[in-house]
């Protein structure tokens, strides 16, 4: 029996005992290394304790739904101050007639108590792949004291074998996800042919075929359920070429609960943007957006692939997998060739015009929110006429969203190093001010900034006014700030944002690369 043996809760010490001996002896035989097992433990482990109250477990985390390679498995036990106690992990995968001690790679560092119940919480880390090489969609894990057990599952493991005929430059990324559809990118090394198979469990059991061998892939799925998680993995020659993945689908339309990232000024393949981005990683979000310069310096000029791989994809590679983004070009983006390696690289909502301004400015729902990304370095900056403000006066007029978040790369109003700009107010105040927007947020200026409610253009004495925010700390070197009278807070800082929509209240955060939260607010929607 593979166990961890916990002595007195006050030595603060706690072992990770492997012994298969027992086991063998206990169960007639056996191994514990994957399907070849058959023995089987149906009882708790019987372990001698002394003193009136025996330790228990309390509490075991669900692990989650797809596991790979070393997974955590976390529980509490009860702290009753009494004699040394066996805890048994153990793991099925016939539903629950089998169990198999966990390959367990790691000991165990127990902290001081700090009350009875519920107790020391305990992280075991478990080698899954030595387990379970394969695949196994049904896994249940189990944890047992000599009186109380409790069990977690099912869920899949993916260990599969990845073929390495189709080596990838670009980790897949999923772009413009909306309730029933999304589409996945990624790159090969040379020309491969690429599929998609996928489903709403590990197993898949749907195929989506690309277009023919090509470096570039490009896949849709469509005729999803809203708000559902999917799992894929990539497949070239008939061999899976990835290990899988999930994603969520955008909620139903009438939905107003959510969470969302923004973050922008990145491009830069630095310290402070790998720092963003990894603790962009662990957080869990629906979507995220990107306020523009994305590459710096020429929007990947000479170098499109290259460039955005250095300083887009692999920064991001650890979530672009299951979170789609939503940039919005800056001005650096623009400087290669008005923008076509930004719309090579991405695939966004059309805006209807067909031309060399498709991906420029666009708008995407989600759940009850509509977000309008704006062109601000050139189109709605000088001219204050044309398709593209037709366009943006037909988004805001005919919304029927319950929020609406504008965000652009230029902003209209700044304490940073660009300040405020004169020719954007003037052309998207008034429709801003007076279409329902509930929030605007820029980049351009490194630095954060929260406005104030800001109110130029609406003269209804019951309207509260506009808070416009520049989240440019996402990577580039940071500028000081020189506050405005419309200025609430500004910090030169390193940072993302999140935020998180709940009815009628979005909550937002700017978070530092060490996870400090430097500025939190909230609005109530207009």
């Amino acid at each position: 029996m593979a166990y961890l043996r916990t002595s007195p809760w006050r030595a603060f010490g706690l072992v990770v005992l492997a012994l298969s001996a027992i086991l063998v002896a206990c169960s007639g035989g056996g191994s514990s290394g994957g399907a070849a097992s058959t023995s089987t433990t149906t009882a708790p482990v019987n372990t001698n304790t002394t003193g009136s109250q025996a330790a228990g477990v309390t509490s075991l985390t669900d692990p989650g739904a797809l596991l790979a390679g070393l997974a955590d498995v976390t529980f509490r036990l009860s702290d009753p101050a009494s004699m040394p106690l066996k805890v048994a992990v153990l793991w099925s995968d016939d539903q629950g007639q089998t169990w198999r001690p966990v390959a367990a790679v790691t000991s165990l560092a127990q902290p001081a108590a700090t009350s009875p119940d519920p107790g020391v919480e305990h992280t075991l880390t478990w080698d899954t792949a030595q387990d379970v090489p394969g695949f196994a969609p049904n896994v249940l894990v189990e944890v047992r004291t000599d009186t109380t057990s409790l069990r977690a599952g099912p869920f899949a493991i993916d260990n599969q074998s990845i073929s390495t005929k189709a080596g990838l430059s670009r980790h897949p990324y999923l772009q413009s996800t909306t309730d029933t559809s999304t589409w996945i990118r990624w790159r090969t090394l040379g020309q491969r042919d690429g599929s998609i198979e996928f489903g709403e469990t590990p197993v898949l059991g749907q195929l989506v075929a690309g277009s023919g061998s090509t470096e570039d892939h490009e896949v849709q799925l469509l005729g999803l359920n809203p708000g559902t998680r999917y799992y894929y993995q990539l497949v070239s020659q008939g061999q899976p070429i990835t290990p899988r993945y999930s994603f969520r689908t955008a909620p139903a339309a009438n939905s107003a609960d959510f969470r969302f990232l923004v973050v922008g000024d990145t491009g830069m393949n630095n310290t402070a943007q790998l720092e963003i981005a990894a603790r962009m990683a662990t957080e869990d979000a629906d979507f995220f957006l990107h306020t523009g310069d994305v590459i710096y310096p020429a929007g990947g000029i000479g170098a499109s692939v290259s460039e955005y791989n250095a300083r887009y994809f692999r920064p991001y590679q650890a979530f672009l997998s299951r979170i789609p983004g939503f940039p919005v070009v800056g001005n650096h983006d623009l400087y290669g060739l008005y923008g076509q390696p930004f719309r090579d690289a991405f695939t966004l909502p059309s805006n209807g015009t067909g031309g060399n301004l498709e991906e420029l400015y666009y708008s995407f729902e989600w759940g009850d929110a509509k977000f309008i990304a704006v062109e601000s370095n050139t189109l709605f900056q000088y001219s204050a006429t044309g398709i593209h403000m037709s366009w943006l006066s037909r988004e805001l007029r005919q919304n029927t969203k319950k929020w609406v978040v504008v965000y652009l790369h230029a902003p209209l109003y700044s304490a940073g190093a660009h300040g405020d700009n004169v020719a954007l107010q003037t052309n998207l105040g008034s429709l801003f001010e007076n279409y329902g927007v509930d929030l605007v947020v820029a980049g351009h200026d490194h630095n954060y900034e929260r406005s104030l409610p800001v109110k130029a253009f609406n003269t209804d004495p019951s309207y509260p006014g506009l808070v416009h925010i520049v989240t440019g700390g996402g990577g580039a070197d940071l500028r000081p700030v020189n506050p405005t009278a419309n200025t609430d807070v500004a910090i030169s800082a390193y940072h993302y944002m999140r935020f998180e929509i709940k009815g009628d209240v979005m909550t937002g955060e700017a978070v530092t690369e060490r996870g400090a939260v430097i500025d939190r607010f909230q609005i109530r929607n207009q």
